[in-house]
């Protein structure tokens, strides 16, 4: 497996309100800061209509854009 690591571009990652039902601010921004790192090695895509997500995603250090439909 090793080997073939670098020969293939990673895979999106696309996610449905993953975190509506996350409990407690600090859950979420832990959750929210992994997405970010994952988000370092492929494109993540997150939908969601919970402003309280929304608004903790501002708090999360790095490349964040929001585009609201």
């Amino acid at each position: 497996m090793a080997g073939l690591r670098g020969m293939f571009e990673p895979m999106h990652y696309i996610a449905n309100d993953i975190l509506a039902g996350f409990g407690g601010e600090s859950r979420l921004q832990a959750a929210l800061n992994s997405l970010a790192e994952l988000a370092e090695k492929t494109q993540v895509i997150l939908f969601t209509h919970h402003s309280r997500v929304v608004e903790q995603f501002g708090q999360v250090s790095g490349s964040v854009h929001v585009h609201e439909l």
